[in-house]
């Protein structure tokens, strides 16, 4: 009996198995077509042209939980079983030319100025004067008053943070061991990548202890349990 009770016990295991893998498999597919259908609405999307200007490479810090961590847990409280926290600072000076336009509405109307028209218009810019560029990384406009006024500053940057195992790149690499990194990389030209920090969760449990240990197993534990105590107590 009990020789045909672990065999019972084996081809459940196996059948949950296939079932759990089968599952997975649909998710999989349904996320990685939600992901490229999110990527359509991307305002770089379509943009060929873009490519990675910036890389910066550091590798993973492992722990086995992140909700224990005190301080993470007191600043995203709305969070639970946090996987993966990946921090990264963001430099961007934008050195460029910009063409301003002349009001020349301004200018008619102060012709009692002793200085010629030509003359302001070769070695000053008027007052009213806007300035501006539209380009596929920033947008900006400015006026000249009694100062430079930046009426508005638009900067857009395209981010990829990838969790990945870094090749080893000497001899005999078949035989090194993988490393677990984290790589950030920016598009922008116009940006620097000042800092990458991270906290990354492994799940060291085998494939089995995972079974083991799933919401299913639990209700199955707790109601054997159940059972064995309504029968002790007859």
């Amino acid at each position: 009996m009990v020789i045909i009770g672990v065999i019972i016990a084996l081809l459940v295991f196996r059948e949950c198995e296939h079932r759990s893998d089968k599952k997975a498999w649909v998710e999989s597919t349904n996320s990685l077509s939600d992901f490229m259908e999110q990527e359509k609405g991307s305002f770089f999307a379509g943009m060929d042209s873009i490519i990675v200007q910036k890389e910066k490479t550091v590798g993973q810090n492992n722990v086995l939980s992140i909700d224990d961590i005190e301080a993470l847990a007191e600043k995203y409280p709305e969070l639970k079983d946090i996987s993966a926290i990946i921090k990264t600072e963001l430099h961007t000076m934008i050195k460029d030319n910009i063409g301003y336009k002349l009001d020349t509405v301004w200018l008619a109307a102060n012709t009692d100025e002793f200085i010629h028209r030509d003359s302001v218009l070769r070695h000053f810019v008027p007052k009213g004067s806007t300035a501006s560029k539209e380009s596929t990384w920033y947008d900006i406009y400015a006026s000249i008053e009694d100062s430079l006024q930046i009426d508005s500053l638009k900067v857009r940057d395209k981010i990829d943070a990838i969790l990945a195992w870094k090749k080893p790149d000497k001899n005999f690499k078949w035989l090194r061991k993988r490393i677990p990194v984290v790589s950030v990389q920016s598009y922008n030209p116009y940006t620097d990548i000042g800092h990458v920090n991270n906290l990354v969760v492994r799940d060291e449990r085998s494939k089995f202890a995972k079974f083991m240990t799933s919401k299913p197993m639990m209700v199955i534990y707790g109601a054997a349990a159940g059972y064995g105590i309504g029968r002790l107590q007859k």
